[in-house]
């Protein structure tokens, strides 16, 4: 008798733990998805795979943002930094358009990236919440 009193004792045990184990795991997963939610986002609306040789642009670009943040477009050619601007925008799922206007007119030519980053206002790209970026762009 004394045995059955255990094991069930034992079963009952491993019965609440594995229970407790499987909602800890669900709750874990809840938690994920809510911060996978939570993520910012920007991104280039058009294609711009093609674009004109000239100083000034303006990008229509998506954003999902949970608090005012300022939003930097910035051209690279290759390894090399030519240019960029930046733009404040309010908390929310919206668009707006970035002006960027260089001092030179963009060379013609390949291997062009248009790269795009959410951050907190006033920081560097290493506190980015979010980037995007558009490689391979010509430049006609």
């Amino acid at each position: 008798m004394k045995f059955k009193s255990t094991f069930f004792k034992v079963l009952t045990a491993s019965i609440f733990v594995l229970f407790l184990t499987s909602w800890s795991a669900k709750m874990t997963e809840i938690n994920v998805i809510e911060k996978v939610k939570a993520i910012e986002k920007v991104n280039f609306v058009n294609d711009l795979s093609i674009i004109p040789s000239k100083k000034n642009y303006t990008f229509m670009v998506s954003y999902v943002a949970k608090k005012s943040r300022e939003i930097v477009v910035e051209v690279w050619k290759g390894e090399d930094f030519i240019s960029a601007a930046k733009k404040i925008v309010k908390r929310g799922d919206n668009m707006t358009y970035i002006d960027l206007n260089m001092s030179e007119t963009l060379v013609k030519g390949y291997g062009y990236s248009l790269k795009l980053q959410i951050r907190p206002i006033g920081s560097s790209w290493e506190q980015a919440t979010g980037r995007s970026e558009f490689p391979n762009v010509t430049v006609r």
